[in-house]
C-alpha cells in the first residue's frame, strides 16, 4: 500500500481499469507507450525541456512548429510574396536563398503590362544580378515542335512563345532550384511554365538553364524576374526550401 497523505512507490507494475487523473505533473524515466493516440488540450503544446513550445496545436487542428523540421527531402516554406502595383523587376534575395539549403521549388504566377513579351530571369551573386553572358539555357514548346536556346546568354528566357496581358492572361511556372551553393557543379534549374499568349491561348515550355562551366565557383544567393519589355504588372510568388 501507499500512504495517502505521504505518498510512496510501487515496485511492480500498476494496472489501472477506470480513468487516471492526475493534477501534478507526472514524469517518466522510460518510453511512454500509447496504443490510443495522444490528445491534448485546444491550444496545448508538446515540447522538450529546452523548448516547451517546439510544436503548438491549435482548437482547430493546425500544428505550429518553433523550429524548422529536420529531415532529408522536406519542404518548408520560405516566402509568400504578392506584386500587387507595377514594377520593372522582382527579386529573391539572400534573405530567402542561401546556404540554409541546397535545393529549392519555386512557383510563381506573372502578369505582363506590355503585350506579346517574354518573362526573363537572371542569377544574383554576391547580392548582384547578373549581367555577362553565363546563362546557358534550353526551352521547348509542349505543342509542338519549337525550341528555343542559348550557350551564353545574359539572361534566361522563360516561355518559348510571348505573353498577352489581356484579363486572364498571364504566366504560370515551376522550377527546381539545385546546386546553389556549389562551386564543383554549377547552378542549375529545370521546370515548367505555361503562358496566355496574346490571343488567350494556353502554350507549355518545358525548360532547363545552368551557368555556364566557366562559372561553376559562383553561389547563387538569389534571382531577379523581369520582361523582355514593360513592367511586371502583378504576380504571386512562393519558395520553398528542400531541407538536407
Amino acid at each position: 500500500t501507499v500512504s495517502a497523505s505521504d505518498g510512496g512507490s510501487f515496485g511492480g507494475n500498476l494496472g489501472v481499469g477506470g480513468t487516471l487523473a492526475v493534477t501534478g505533473v507526472p514524469t517518466f524515466t522510460g518510453r511512454s507507450v500509447h496504443s490510443g493516440g495522444i490528445t491534448i488540450a485546444n491550444d496545448g503544446q508538446i515540447g522538450s525541456v529546452g523548448d516547451a513550445d517546439a510544436m503548438a496545436i491549435s482548437s482547430s487542428g493546425v500544428v505550429t512548429f518553433s523550429q524548422t523540421p529536420v529531415g532529408a527531402g522536406g519542404l518548408v516554406k520560405l516566402l509568400s510574396a504578392t506584386i500587387s502595383s507595377a514594377v520593372s523587376e522582382y527579386d529573391i534575395d539572400s534573405t530567402y536563398i542561401n546556404s540554409t539549403y541546397d535545393d529549392y521549388i519555386l512557383q510563381f504566377n506573372f502578369k505582363c503590362a506590355t503585350d506579346n513579351t517574354t518573362l526573363r530571369m537572371r542569377t544574383i551573386v554576391g547580392g548582384t544580378p547578373q549581367t555577362g553572358t553565363i546563362h546557358a539555357y534550353e526551352g521547348a514548346s509542349t505543342s509542338g515542335s519549337v525550341y528555343i536556346s542559348s550557350n551564353a546568354f545574359d539572361q534566361y528566357v522563360m516561355s518559348v512563345y510571348g505573353q498577352g496581358n489581356a484579363t486572364g492572361e498571364s504566366i504560370f511556372g515551376r522550377i527546381h532550384l539545385q546546386n546553389v551553393n556549389d562551386t564543383t557543379f554549377p547552378f542549375f534549374w529545370s521546370g515548367f511554365t505555361m503562358a496566355n499568349n496574346q490571343h488567350g491561348n494556353p502554350e507549355g515550355s518545358i525548360f532547363t538553364g545552368a551557368l555556364t562551366t566557366g562559372n561553376v565557383d559562383k553561389v547563387v544567393n538569389g534571382l531577379r524576374f523581369f520582361y523582355a519589355s514593360g513592367n511586371i504588372a502583378s504576380g504571386a510568388v512562393k519558395l520553398y526550401g528542400i531541407v538536407k
